[in-house]
């Protein structure tokens, strides 16, 4: 969609109205267990309908408000943690580096952290309880490098009750070396 052709709007100079209509033939719905864009919690005791207002503001300030009609059920499912995106990691050779994870469970489930290697650099790390991983890179070593890291919960329901990512760890010559 970033390659259609929108027009500005004479009334507020925004760019942004596509040029023509724009038609969907074919639209899925999912449910996304990973990513959270959108999550909807009620208050214990609710059910039945609810009305949701959503409402957009972009740069220039003008907003955009769109409501709809939810159905309150009772949550029945117990849904798996996963890992918060995980920026780019650098350091310069010798140097350790610290990296936070974080995760997001909307039961907010006690949670693991495991760590693992990955390839064939001889590198040591160490994972704290709280997700505070270290990571020392070899002596004399620069490139890239790559750790394997997951949260899962403390009682897993099943084999697959996790969420792994890989992280790659770009190692910088030393200036002073």
């Amino acid at each position: 969609m970033s390659d259609i052709a929108v027009e500005e709007s004479a009334s507020t100079g925004e760019v942004s109205s596509p040029a023509f209509d724009l038609i969907m033939n074919d639209v899925e719905i999912f449910t996304d267990n990973e990513n959270a864009v959108v999550l909807l919690k009620a208050a214990e005791g609710v059910s039945g309908p609810v009305e949701i207002t959503v409402t957009v503001t972009n740069s220039l300030g003008n907003s955009y408000e769109q409501k709809f009609t939810v159905d309150v059920e009772d949550d029945t499912y117990d849904t798996r943690p996963f890992l918060a995106d995980i920026d780019p990691v650098s350091t310069t050779e010798g140097t350790a580096v610290s990296i936070q994870l974080e995760y997001f469970d909307a039961e907010d489930d006690p949670v693991v952290y495991q760590a693992y290697t990955v390839g064939d650099v001889d590198y040591t790390y160490e994972l704290s309880d709280s997700g505070l991983l270290t990571v020392t890179p070899p002596d004399g070593f620069t490139g890239e490098m790559q750790i394997g890291v997951l949260v899962a919960r403390e009682t897993p329901l099943n084999s697959s009750d996790y969420d792994s990512q890989v992280i790659t760890i770009e190692v910088l010559a030393d200036s002073m070396t």
